[in-house]
């Protein structure tokens, strides 16, 4: 799935304030190499996310 800068930042954008501590630290945790296979579970929540972004869905769960 293809997701460009612009639509991450315009996500950003419209994130409340409050969010933004919580998205940086997603974001740390993202940006770190990382050599472990996802799990079972984290497979089923990044297909879960990818069906309801491409729905036009941005949910994010703290």
């Amino acid at each position: 799935m293809s997701v460009s800068r612009e639509e991450l930042l315009r996500i950003v954008e419209i994130l409340p304030e409050e969010k933004l501590p919580k998205l940086a630290e997603l974001l740390g945790v993202v940006y770190e190499e990382d050599d472990e296979e996802l799990t079972e579970e984290e497979l089923k929540a990044l297909e879960l996310a990818e069906r309801q972004y491409a729905d036009g869905e941005y949910p994010i769960h703290f």
